[in-house]
């Protein structure tokens, strides 16, 4: 992702995208939205994001600092926002958006859940039988099962 942003900044595409960065450094879980107009900007952006952040929320901060062609990073319902309001002509919010990166979004995830997650399990562990696939992952290319 964030070479596509960089190539867009540094080819005169974008003047800025709006992004999410981590609150707290490279350690923390808690993100915020944020603009990201310099290469630097879009490389402390870098990474995954496991936890909700409302990158749109940006757009004001972006604007007041002068950009006018957007990049937008975010999930499927912040990514398709900017398009309809556009095509529907309420406002002119859509029209900054020259470049939409939508990402995949399984569930919105609330920082809470992560310490539950990283905690050892007392479950115990699945055993499989060491015959049951010989040590080898089947054989599933179906030019070997014609007839």
């Amino acid at each position: 992702m964030s070479a596509i942003l960089i190539w867009a900044l540094e080819n005169d595409f974008i003047d800025a995208s709006l992004v999410s960065y981590l609150e707290g450094g490279k350690d923390s879980w808690k993100t915020r939205p944020g603009v990201a107009a310099t290469r630097k900007e879009i490389l402390d952006a870098a990474g995954s994001r496991y936890t909700y952040s409302a990158n749109t929320l940006a757009y004001d901060e972006a604007v007041e600092a002068g950009h006018e062609r957007l990049a937008l990073v975010g999930t499927g319902c912040q990514s398709s926002s900017p398009p309809a309001v556009w095509s529907r002509k309420v406002g002119k919010v859509g029209k900054p958006f020259v470049f939409n990166i939508g990402l995949l979004c399984l569930q919105d995830l609330d920082d809470a859940i992560f310490e539950e997650l990283f905690e050892p399990s007392t479950a115990a562990p699945v055993r499989h039988r060491e015959d049951e696939h010989q040590g080898r992952l089947p054989d599933l290319d179906p030019r070997r099962h014609l007839p």
